[in-house]
Protein backbone atom coordinates (compact mmCIF):
# COMPACT_ATOMS: atom_id res chain seq x y z
CA UNK A 1 0.00 0.00 0.00
CA UNK A 2 1.24 3.44 -0.86
CA UNK A 3 0.43 6.30 1.46
CA UNK A 4 0.14 9.79 0.15
CA UNK A 5 -0.06 13.13 1.80
CA UNK A 6 -0.59 16.65 0.59
CA UNK A 7 0.48 19.93 2.08
CA UNK A 8 -1.57 23.06 1.60
CA UNK A 9 -0.09 26.42 2.47
CA UNK A 10 -2.79 28.86 3.44
CA UNK A 11 -1.98 32.49 2.65
CA UNK A 12 1.69 31.80 2.11
CA UNK A 13 4.48 30.36 0.06
CA UNK A 14 7.37 28.12 1.00
CA UNK A 15 10.77 29.30 -0.23
CA UNK A 16 13.40 26.71 -1.22
CA UNK A 17 15.45 28.32 -4.01
CA UNK A 18 16.80 31.57 -5.42
CA UNK A 19 13.99 31.48 -7.97
CA UNK A 20 11.45 31.26 -5.14
CA UNK A 21 13.04 34.35 -3.52
CA UNK A 22 12.92 36.24 -6.81
CA UNK A 23 9.23 35.36 -7.19
CA UNK A 24 8.43 37.42 -4.07
CA UNK A 25 8.34 40.38 -6.48
CA UNK A 26 5.16 38.92 -8.02
CA UNK A 27 3.20 39.37 -4.77
CA UNK A 28 4.65 42.03 -2.45
CA UNK A 29 1.89 41.50 0.13
CA UNK A 30 2.34 37.73 0.42
CA UNK A 31 3.55 35.61 3.30
CA UNK A 32 6.78 33.68 2.74
CA UNK A 33 8.70 31.11 4.80
CA UNK A 34 12.23 29.89 4.11
CA UNK A 35 12.50 26.10 4.30
CA UNK A 36 16.30 25.84 4.07
CA UNK A 37 19.43 27.96 3.70
CA UNK A 38 19.65 29.59 0.27
CA UNK A 39 23.02 30.29 -1.35
CA UNK A 40 23.00 33.22 -3.78
CA UNK A 41 26.67 32.81 -4.81
CA UNK A 42 27.62 33.13 -8.43
CA UNK A 43 25.17 35.79 -9.58
CA UNK A 44 24.56 39.39 -8.54
CA UNK A 45 21.32 39.73 -6.53
CA UNK A 46 18.84 42.15 -8.05
CA UNK A 47 16.96 43.87 -5.19
CA UNK A 48 13.24 43.12 -5.16
CA UNK A 49 11.48 46.11 -6.70
CA UNK A 50 8.36 47.73 -5.31
CA UNK A 51 7.23 48.23 -1.73
CA UNK A 52 7.28 44.94 0.19
CA UNK A 53 4.30 44.89 2.58
CA UNK A 54 4.20 41.18 3.34
CA UNK A 55 5.76 38.74 5.77
CA UNK A 56 9.13 37.08 5.28
CA UNK A 57 9.89 34.45 7.92
CA UNK A 58 13.41 33.10 7.66
CA UNK A 59 12.36 30.20 9.90
CA UNK A 60 15.88 30.27 11.41
CA UNK A 61 17.57 29.78 8.03
CA UNK A 62 20.15 31.91 6.20
CA UNK A 63 20.51 33.71 2.91
CA UNK A 64 24.17 33.25 2.04
CA UNK A 65 26.57 35.06 -0.27
CA UNK A 66 24.22 37.86 -1.37
CA UNK A 67 26.23 40.14 -3.65
CA UNK A 68 24.83 43.42 -4.92
CA UNK A 69 26.80 45.81 -7.10
CA UNK A 70 24.64 48.79 -8.01
CA UNK A 71 24.68 52.40 -9.07
CA UNK A 72 21.19 53.26 -7.74
CA UNK A 73 19.76 54.56 -4.46
CA UNK A 74 17.76 52.32 -2.11
CA UNK A 75 19.65 49.05 -2.35
CA UNK A 76 19.28 45.88 -0.25
CA UNK A 77 17.54 42.52 -0.46
CA UNK A 78 14.42 44.66 -0.94
CA UNK A 79 14.62 48.18 -2.38
CA UNK A 80 11.73 49.35 -0.15
CA UNK A 81 9.77 47.96 2.75
CA UNK A 82 6.46 49.49 3.72
CA UNK A 83 4.00 49.02 6.56
CA UNK A 84 2.78 46.45 7.56
CA UNK A 85 5.90 44.44 6.53
CA UNK A 86 7.27 41.87 8.96
CA UNK A 87 10.69 40.32 8.42
CA UNK A 88 11.79 37.85 11.07
CA UNK A 89 13.96 34.88 12.08
CA UNK A 90 16.43 35.40 9.25
CA UNK A 91 20.21 35.48 8.91
CA UNK A 92 22.36 36.89 6.15
CA UNK A 93 25.82 35.33 5.84
CA UNK A 94 28.67 36.88 3.83
CA UNK A 95 26.85 39.84 2.29
CA UNK A 96 28.73 42.02 -0.17
CA UNK A 97 26.81 45.17 -1.07
CA UNK A 98 28.37 48.06 -2.95
CA UNK A 99 26.56 51.05 -4.42
CA UNK A 100 27.78 54.34 -5.77
CA UNK A 101 24.69 55.99 -4.28
CA UNK A 102 22.74 56.41 -1.00
CA UNK A 103 20.36 54.41 1.23
CA UNK A 104 22.08 51.03 1.43
CA UNK A 105 21.27 48.16 3.84
CA UNK A 106 21.19 44.35 3.83
CA UNK A 107 17.41 44.12 4.35
CA UNK A 108 16.30 47.22 2.45
CA UNK A 109 17.55 50.53 1.21
CA UNK A 110 14.50 52.38 2.46
CA UNK A 111 11.49 51.90 4.73
CA UNK A 112 8.41 54.04 5.10
CA UNK A 113 5.52 53.82 7.54
CA UNK A 114 2.25 55.57 8.18
CA UNK A 115 0.51 55.07 4.88
CA UNK A 116 -2.94 53.39 4.52
CA UNK A 117 -3.77 50.34 6.57
CA UNK A 118 -4.60 49.40 10.11
CA UNK A 119 -1.09 48.36 11.08
CA UNK A 120 1.16 51.33 10.52
CA UNK A 121 4.35 49.61 11.72
CA UNK A 122 7.18 47.71 10.11
CA UNK A 123 8.66 44.96 12.26
CA UNK A 124 12.17 43.49 12.02
CA UNK A 125 12.52 40.67 14.55
CA UNK A 126 15.45 38.33 15.24
CA UNK A 127 17.53 39.20 12.17
CA UNK A 128 21.27 38.67 12.04
CA UNK A 129 23.77 40.02 9.56
CA UNK A 130 26.41 37.41 10.35
CA UNK A 131 29.23 38.68 8.15
CA UNK A 132 30.11 40.77 5.13
CA UNK A 133 30.58 44.32 3.90
CA UNK A 134 28.11 47.08 3.03
CA UNK A 135 29.37 50.18 1.21
CA UNK A 136 27.70 53.25 -0.26
CA UNK A 137 28.14 56.99 -0.60
CA UNK A 138 25.86 57.77 2.36
CA UNK A 139 23.01 56.50 4.54
CA UNK A 140 24.63 53.09 4.91
CA UNK A 141 23.38 50.73 7.63
CA UNK A 142 23.34 47.04 8.48
CA UNK A 143 19.58 46.54 8.21
CA UNK A 144 17.89 49.53 6.50
CA UNK A 145 19.72 52.42 4.85
CA UNK A 146 17.04 55.05 5.54
CA UNK A 147 14.06 54.76 7.88
CA UNK A 148 11.33 57.30 7.10
CA UNK A 149 8.92 56.95 10.00
CA UNK A 150 6.05 59.38 10.39
CA UNK A 151 5.95 61.56 13.49
CA UNK A 152 2.90 59.78 14.93
CA UNK A 153 4.11 57.39 17.64
CA UNK A 154 2.01 54.52 16.26
CA UNK A 155 3.71 54.79 12.86
CA UNK A 156 7.20 53.37 13.26
CA UNK A 157 9.75 50.78 12.37
CA UNK A 158 10.23 48.39 15.29
CA UNK A 159 13.57 46.55 15.42
CA UNK A 160 13.79 43.76 18.02
CA UNK A 161 16.61 41.28 18.75
CA UNK A 162 18.61 42.11 15.64
CA UNK A 163 22.39 42.32 15.30
CA UNK A 164 25.13 42.81 12.73
CA UNK A 165 28.77 41.83 12.33
CA UNK A 166 29.01 43.44 8.88
CA UNK A 167 31.66 46.05 8.13
CA UNK A 168 30.04 49.31 7.02
CA UNK A 169 31.77 52.00 4.99
CA UNK A 170 30.81 55.28 3.42
CA UNK A 171 32.65 58.14 1.76
CA UNK A 172 30.26 60.76 3.09
CA UNK A 173 30.25 62.41 6.47
CA UNK A 174 26.43 62.48 6.28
Amino acid sequence: ATASCSLTIVNGSLIYTREDLEAISLNLTGSYTLMNDIDLAGENWTPIEGAFKGILDGNGYSIKNMTIEASEDKIGFFRYIHNPAVIKNLKFVNVSITSTRYKIGAIAGYSITGVAGDDKTIKLINIGIESGTIHGIGEVASLIGDIADCSNSSEKTIITDCYSNAVLSTVSSY
